[in-house]
């Protein structure tokens, strides 16, 4: 967990963004692994509304949800 926290904080020190590929869930749990920046979060979920209208692919995962 304190090796994600230092990158996180190392990516947006140097104006990037992190993505965590694998990683346990216990130190996925509470972070968003996606990283998707702000402008990004609103056209990915209004995708996803339209394709997964009833939430059924990747539930309780998805950009921007922590």
């Amino acid at each position: 967990a304190v090796l994600l926290e230092t990158a996180e904080r190392a990516a947006r020190v140097g104006g990037g963004r992190m993505l965590c590929e694998r990683a346990p869930l216990g130190v996925k749990r509470g972070r968003d692994v996606f990283a998707a920046p702000a402008a990004d979060v609103a056209l990915s979920r209004a995708l996803k509304a339209r394709f997964d209208p009833c939430g059924v692919l990747n539930r309780g995962r998805f950009a921007g949800i922590v």
